[in-house]
C-alpha cells in the first residue's frame, strides 16, 4: 500500500498569506488530507473550506500562544499552566469541528534566559511539560482524541525548540506514563486517511 502524506500548512505554502487559502491550495497540490495551527482563522470558515475542499484534517497543533511574543506552545513553559489549559479548551474545539483525532501538543521555545539559568531552565521546562502532558492526555482521552509531541530541529525549524530529540521525547513519554499520549516524528501524518 504506498505511503499518503498530509500537507503541513505551517510550513507549506509560504507564498499564501491567507491560511484558509492553504487548504485549497493543498487539494490543488494532490493533498486528500492536511495538518497544521489553523487557529487564525475561524472554525466555521475552516469547515466550509476544509469540507468543500474534501479534506481530511489528520492533525492540529495545540492552540499556540502569542507568534508575536516568540511562542510556539505553551506547554514547557513554567508559569503558563493555566493558559496551556485554556489553549488546550480551544484546540479542542477546533479539532472536534475539524473532526481530527490528533493534537500535537506543542513544548514551546525555550525563553531568553541567563547562561547561568540554563540547567535550572531546562528541567523546570521538563517538570512543567509532564505535569501539562498529564492533564492533556486525560482530558483528551476524554474526548477521544490522541495526544501527540514531537521533536522538532531546533535550528533549521524552529530555533530554540524546547524538545529536540527522539530520545528526549520518549523520556518525557516514559515520565507521563499514559496511553492516550504518543510520538510522531518528522515525517509525520502517514496514516491511511
Amino acid at each position: 500500500m504506498p505511503l499518503k502524506f498530509a500537507a503541513n500548512t505551517m510550513f507549506m505554502f509560504p507564498d499564501i498569506p491567507e491560511f484558509v487559502d492553504k487548504y485549497s491550495a493543498a487539494k490543488a497540490a494532490g493533498f486528500d488530507a492536511v495538518e497544521g495551527t489553523p487557529f487564525s482563522v475561524p472554525l466555521e470558515k475552516l469547515v466550509e473550506v476544509k469540507e468543500r475542499e474534501n479534506l481530511k484534517q489528520v492533525l492540529i497543533n495545540s492552540y499556540p500562544g502569542t507568534f508575536v511574543n516568540g511562542e510556539l506552545g505553551m506547554g514547557a513553559l513554567p508559569g503558563k499552566q493555566d493558559e496551556f489549559r485554556e489553549a488546550l479548551d480551544i484546540s479542542i474545539k477546533y479539532a472536534k469541528g475539524l473532526k481530527c483525532s490528533k493534537i500535537h501538543v506543542l513544548a514551546a521555545v525555550i525563553p531568553s534566559h541567563e547562561p547561568s539559568e540554563k540547567c535550572k531552565l531546562l528541567k523546570d521546562m521538563e517538570d512543567v511539560f509532564v505535569e501539562n502532558l498529564k492533564y492533556a492526555a486525560e482530558k483528551l482521552q476524554q474526548e477521544g482524541i490522541l495526544a501527540v509531541i514531537e521533536a522538532i530541529n531546533p535550528i533549521t525549524d524552529v530555533p530554540g525548540y524546547f524538545l529536540t530529540t527522539q530520545a528526549q521525547a520518549i523520556e518525557i513519554i516514559k515520565k507521563v506514563n499514559h496511553p492516550n499520549l504518543k510520538q510522531i516524528g518528522r515525517a509525520s501524518c502517514r496514516e491511511r486517511v
